[in-house]
């Protein structure tokens, strides 16, 4: 239901259940514009009325219902998605942060693990929201078993894991781009995104660079640099369509005083919800700053999501957090 808060009318959006007819009314004025039209994915009238699809990320799914709707998709090959999306692809290419590793068996694990800082985080490499994240001491005794499930899970799928030391985040944000076919990179804008202590996802705020981005202008520019050279080479690696690109500022653990930037956190090869808040954000309030929240459900939320849906069979699915939004 995302793309109905920053598409046009002239498009549609196809799901799999419809929502009350109430969430759609309470939708339409809180954007105080017509929303898409919607359908469910099993009806045939998508054929007659649509020619081409696009999708929150590429999609062999996605692909194949298109094909048998004789609807257009554009994709670039599979394997070239699963590559860039991989954390090991970014990690290889752009500049890391000091005492970082790629590691791929055990024993490179223990001896990353004795070096540096006592804190540090194992990532694999289709981890979203820091769920795919293993904190880790200077000592492997702790937690010793979920950490070889951990890495025995990937290593099986052969996959390296990522390792960092753990540092104080200052800021973290986003920028969005596009890659065309014709591998043109087209910047769209940048982000503020606030996690919580483990890295998972909280809320975005989005809004005027100058506004949101008041003290870390040039860390955004340097940024802008490094991602640009990485999305370059991506567009040669024969990938396209929308990119997000994560970074951050943190406190050097040489001093515990400088800030320092990391240009490349990691890159989602898809769109994101920064995505969706700077577009919402521009089409509702271009002028001011938003803050998108994905927060716990209560009945006197605004939500710009369904509350819930009905089931096949007649039953409720309710959803247990929502999307709100308030000036920042």
């Amino acid at each position: 239901f995302l793309p109905l808060l920053f598409l046009s009318e002239k498009d549609a959006v196809a799901v799999t259940r419809l929502p009350d007819p109430s969430y759609l009314e309470s939708l339409e004025n809180i954007l105080a514009r017509p929303l898409p039209e919607l359908h469910c994915l099993d009806e045939d009238e998508i054929k007659s009325s649509f020619h081409k699809v696009r999708s929150w990320g590429h999609s062999l799914q996605v692909e194949a219902w298109a094909h048998r709707h004789g609807l257009i998709y554009e994709m670039p090959q599979w394997q070239c998605t699963v590559d860039v999306n991989s954390k090991a692809y970014s990690f290889e290419n752009s500049p890391k942060l000091p005492g970082s590793s790629l590691l791929k068996n055990f024993a490179e694990i223990e001896s990353w693990i004795a070096k540096g800082s006592k804190k540090k985080v194992l990532k694999s490499c289709f981890g979203v929201a820091a769920r795919g994240n293993f904190i880790v001491d200077n000592s492997l005794e702790k937690n010793k078993g979920q950490l070889l499930s951990f890495l025995e899970e990937q290593w099986e799928k052969g996959y390296p894991v990522i390792g960092e030391p753990w540092v104080k985040r200052v800021l973290d944000f986003s920028t969005q781009w596009e890659i065309t076919p014709e591998k043109e990179v087209n910047y769209l804008g940048a982000t503020q995104m606030i996690n919580n202590k483990k890295g998972q996802y909280l809320e975005t705020i989005a809004g005027p660079e100058k506004i949101i981005f008041p003290d870390n202008i040039l860390a955004l520019e340097k940024h802008k640099e490094e991602a640009f050279k990485l999305l370059k080479m991506i567009s040669h690696e024969g990938y396209f369509g929308n990119i997000g690109v994560d970074a951050m500022l943190y406190v050097s653990a040489e001093d515990g005083k400088t800030i320092c930037l990391h240009p490349i956190v990691e890159v989602n090869a898809r769109q994101t919800m920064s995505f969706v808040a700077m577009r919402f954000q521009e089409l509702t309030h271009p002028e001011l700053c938003l803050c998108l929240s994905y927060v716990p459900n209560k009945k006197n939320n605004k939500g710009l999501l369904p509350f819930s849906l009905s089931r096949c069979n007649g039953s409720l699915q309710n959803f247990s957090r929502q999307l709100i939004f308030v000036p920042k």
